[in-house]
């Protein structure tokens, strides 16, 4: 209330509303991306996620997204994104609740939106980076990450935007984990990324996807045959 009393009346009214109908899906969906806004900075998130009202964000949070409004669904994994950010919301996503889980199975059941699926994979790959135990639980038998990331792949495999996101969280989560590393190897997703370079080296709307690409190939030393030759200069 200190820092937004005006805006958080406004996404509880909003968040509260029973009124039924398409309007009221847009109305959902603008007060969650509002909320989103209000997670900008990290003493808002703290106060947002972990203050009196922490419960009832996540329970607002599960709903959103499980809704099977696109758009709703999306504005939730925005909302979590943001929330994301700090390492002991990662914590509280992942590992003291639920909420992970559900965002990839967001995912999952709306594979065939490539926003979704943008939205939720630079969520998976900010909340894998430097966590192996993070890494581990969101590829356990239960959520399965790599699975899903397999599955956007041959959905939208030349959107070099989702595409970077997939890249990132599995890069993140086989280099974390010797169960989804075996995953990773046995898939056929290290051959896409092959075919990935060799396709988009030199084209810049390419160039993020490539190279986390290259950087996942050489770290599972899967890379033969793709490394530049030496160039000289004529005077030698």
């Amino acid at each position: 209330d200190e820092h937004f009393p005006a805006y958080r009346e406004a996404v509880e009214t909003a968040l509260a509303c029973e009124a039924t109908g398409r309007w009221a899906l847009r109305l959902r969906e603008q007060a969650l991306l509002l909320l989103r806004e209000l997670a900008c900075r990290q003493d808002r998130i703290q106060e947002l996620a972990l203050g009196p009202n922490g419960g009832r964000l996540l329970r607002t949070m599960e709903a959103a997204l499980g809704d099977d409004d696109v758009r709703v669904a999306r504005a939730g994994l925005a909302v979590t994104r943001a929330l994301a950010f700090s390492d002991d919301m990662k914590e509280l996503v992942v590992v003291d609740s639920d909420l992970g889980m559900r965002c990839v199975s967001a995912v999952r059941s709306q594979v065939a939106s490539p926003a979704i699926c943008e939205q939720g994979f630079g969520l998976f790959a900010n909340l894998t980076m430097r966590k192996p135990h993070i890494a581990t639980r969101l590829n356990s038998p239960e959520v399965r990450v790599l699975a899903v990331a397999q599955l956007v792949m041959a959905r939208h495999g030349e959107r070099p935007n989702v595409v970077r996101s997939v890249l990132q969280t599995a890069r993140n989560v086989a280099t974390q984990d010797e169960a989804a590393a075996t995953e990773l190897k046995e898939s056929g997703m290290l051959d896409e990324m092959r075919e990935l370079v060799v396709k988009h080296e030199g084209n810049d709307k390419w160039r993020s996807p490539v190279e986390i690409a290259k950087q996942c190939l050489r770290e599972f030393r899967a890379d033969g045959g793709l490394q530049k030759a030496a160039e000289y200069n004529e005077f030698y």
